[in-house]
């Protein structure tokens, strides 16, 4: 009797632990429109994009929509309110951007249980980039590359 007892309470500890960590491990869903100084360059940059919790990185899944232009970053977080979530995006050419995730219920439909941010970002070009961009353009009107032709000989 007295081992059927300690085995229920056991179990009843298991489903309780369980049950509340599975209500508090929320789906996140992130949506990064990052737009390069030089416009020329957007489509052509694939920044690099990490999410962390105080330091600690965040493994996710990253989709992209053409037709919005959006990256899509879905994860799971355990602690959603007590979260200190850093979105960090690097490129080639570019001064690295962080910014603080401000993760909310969907206000629209209370039922839904994910979390969700959307963050729009303006990537400057570094001073190297920017000096090497203006020194092509004016080598390229002194010297007319783009509108000769070139032969192999």
């Amino acid at each position: 009797m007295r081992r059927l007892f300690i085995v229920s309470v056991l179990f009843l500890l298991a489903m309780l632990t369980g049950s509340v960590a599975a209500a508090d491990n929320a789906t996140c869903e992130v949506g990064v429109l990052v737009s390069c100084q030089y416009s020329d360059d957007n489509g052509r940059i694939n920044p690099t994009l990490e999410i962390t919790d105080s330091g600690t990185g965040i493994e996710y899944n990253r989709t992209y929509d053409p037709s919005s232009g959006y990256t899509k970053l879905i994860f799971q977080h355990s602690n959603i309110s007590a979260a200190n979530l850093t979105l960090t995006v690097r490129a080639p050419g570019y001064v690295t951007v962080e910014r603080r995730l401000n993760l909310k219920p969907n206000p629209m439909d209370p039922q839904d249980r994910r979390y969700y941010a959307s963050i729009n970002l303006l990537l400057n070009a570094t001073e190297p980039y920017r000096i090497g961009r203006e020194v092509t353009d004016k080598a390229d009107k002194l010297l007319n590359f783009t509108g000769k032709k070139r032969s192999l000989l």
